[in-house]
């Protein structure tokens, strides 16, 4: 029997970003096909764009709703995905202007769901099983965390946000960027409940106006200081790739193959 769609979470995709690591590539790097093997037994590959892998994972966790942020230069993405119900949810889209990183791409969606608990996907990664996600919101229903952050293993701990939470998994510190190695690890997805909007949306708002850059793992950390607690949910047996890099995008081809 098939599960009933819920509206418990909204889902955001973020896919406003200008894609400066993938510049080779002269269309958005959400639309790069990609070949798959729908089972192991498949000597057949069918193709899929990258972006409809997290929107599978929306779908299999029962979202039934997500909103995609787009920019000027990714209209392209409108006009394939429409409206989602061939992908089986319903796509609503948020105009962004300019490309004002993570933080502020998010909070542009924040009047649609300022009272919705959330679930952050990215176009640009792929996450195996997808089942994964659904998982991740499962156990964050039954505890009482405002926010849960997906952690994968990564090669590359350095060049993304690795994430130190202690025996209870409670996340203490996040190192973006860091190239001191404290874990090899990172966070790939997240989902929050709506005290945590609220929290990101005055956050921006106070840090419009300064120069210096923020990420949305400065915010994550913000809030752990304001007394917010942040759950670590590693997703163990999982593939997950970044194919925002050339590196990235050749692994993700290699891994379908």
């Amino acid at each position: 029997m098939t599960p009933t769609k819920t509206e418990e979470f909204v889902g955001i995709i973020p896919a406003a970003g200008k894609g400066t690591r993938l510049s080779s590539i002269v269309f958005p790097k959400e639309l790069v096909i990609l070949p798959y093997k729908k089972t192991i037994r498949q000597k057949i590959h069918d193709m899929k764009v990258a972006c409809e892998f997290c929107i599978e994972c929306l779908s299999s966790a029962n979202v039934n709703l997500a909103y995609v942020v787009i920019s000027s230069d990714k209209l392209a993405i409108l006009n394939f995905l429409k409206d989602g119900n061939n992908l089986g949810l319903k796509l609503g889209y948020v105009y962004q202007v300019g490309s004002k990183g993570l933080a502020e791409a998010i909070d542009c969606v924040y009047p649609f769901i300022e009272n919705k608990s959330v679930v952050l996907v990215f176009p640009d990664t792929i996450i195996h099983p997808t089942v994964s996600i659904s998982n991740m919101l499962q156990e964050f229903k039954s505890r009482d965390e405002d926010v849960v952050l997906g952690i994968f293993d990564t090669e590359y701990p350095s060049e993304l946000c690795q994430v130190v939470y202690d025996k209870n998994y409670q996340v203490k510190e996040l190192f973006d960027k860091d190239k001191i190695v404290r874990v090899r690890n990172t966070w790939g997805t997240a989902a929050w409940r709506p005290r945590f909007n609220q929290f990101l949306h005055d956050f921006v708002k106070n840090n419009n106006t300064t120069s210096s850059e923020y990420s949305l793992s400065d915010v994550f950390t913000a809030a752990i200081k304001e007394g917010m607690n942040i759950l670590a949910y590693p997703i163990c047996d999982s593939v997950y790739l970044d194919i925002g890099t050339p590196e990235g995008l050749n692994k993700a081809i290699w891994f379908f193959k």
